[in-house]
This record gives structure tokens, sequence and C-alpha cells, in this order.
């Protein structure tokens, strides 16, 4: 049986020591291969220089320096960007069956666009659920405060994904002659406690 590689994301020692015991897991099963990479806070003096713990406990596939030079937000964006760049070229070489990566931060989304465009499959975990990005009041993630739902039409407007919280309602149609009406409403309407009265 061919195992499965999956390649573990890690900018810091927090994300590190989360994922831990999935690595140890993955390491342990027959099936999978292991292809740690690390990247920013583990590679710099100020953040303790990490990766040599890393290192202590599982071999490091690959090290990407995203060269941050300064604490700006126009620093950071252009780190990001150098991390993407480098990132098609060590995913292009470990070849993953699997991208696993955990949180929101900067690193993580530059691996995920490298990922989705090279067909690699993604499993995120921790998403802002714990880092602090969930925004209780939009009911959202991340860096982008709007997730459009989608649904399916052909079954009664039935929520597919997204942040919705109930079904798209639909409005029962009959159709007399030339003429259509409308005679009820499958669900609620959004915004109401009831249906609307007629």
């Amino acid at each position: 049986m061919k195992s499965k590689k999956i390649c573990v994301w890690s900018g810091k020692r927090g994300g590190f020591g989360a994922l831990t015991p999935t690595m140890r897991a993955i390491q342990a099963h027959e099936a999978l291969e292991l292809a740690l990479v690390v990247t920013d806070q583990h590679l710099y003096d100020q953040f303790g220089r990490t990766v040599r713990e890393v290192e202590d406990q599982f071999p490091v596939a690959a090290a990407i320096d995203m060269e941050q030079s300064g604490d700006s937000n126009e620093e950071r964006a252009r780190a990001v960007g150098l991390c993407l760049q480098r990132s098609v070229d060590v995913l292009a070489d470990l070849a993953p069956d699997v991208l696993l990566v955990i949180g929101d931060r900067g690193e993580v989304f530059a691996a995920c666009i490298a990922a989705h465009n090279m067909r690699i499959a993604i499993a995120h975990v921790q998403g802002g659920d714990l880092s602090g990005t969930y925004k209780g009041d939009t009911k959202s993630l991340g860096a982008c405060p709007l997730h459009l739902s989608t649904y399916d039409l052909t079954r009664h407007g039935i929520l597919i994904s997204g942040q919705a919280y109930q079904s798209l309602p639909q409005v029962l149609l009959e159709l007399d002659g030339d003429d259509i009406y409308a005679v009820g409403v499958f669900g609620l309407i959004f915004g109401r406690y009831d249906n609307l009265q007629g």
C-alpha cells in the first residue's frame, strides 16, 4: 500500500505544540508519512529560534525564511507574499497528499493559497476559534467578515454551507392558465419570527 504524505505547516511554538500529538500519530501510522515544514517565528532569534526545539522532536523537511524585517503591516504583507512564493517550491518538492495547517496566521494563508492552486488537499484546524479572530458580532472567522452561504435550490433551499442558520424560504407558486399566483411560503422569511401573514 502506498503511504499518504501529510505535510504539517508550523509557524510558531504554540501551533507546533498543539499539533505534536497529531504528528506523533502520523509518524506511528504505517500508511502515513510526515513532512514537517517550519517557517516564520520558528526561524527568528527574537522568538527564540524554536526550530531547534522542533528538530529535537521531528525531522524538518523544509524551512521557509519569510525575511520579515520589521513590524509594520506592509512588512508583514511582504513577508507573507515571499512565504507564498517559497511555499510553491517547497510543496512542489515534497508533493504531499494533504497539507495540515493550524490557525489563521499569514504563513498559514500563504501555504493554503499555494496548496489550493496546486490541487493539494488542505486540512485546517483551529481557524480563529481559539486564536481570537472569531468575531461574535458578525459570526465570522479570520480576515473575511462576510462568508456567503450556499443553498441547494433543488431541495427546497436547504443550507449547504456558510454562516446562515436556516434554509432559504421558498415561495409556493400555482399556475392558472397564463397567470402565476404566490399561494404560500415554505420556511421563514429571514428577519421574521413567523411566516408573512396574507
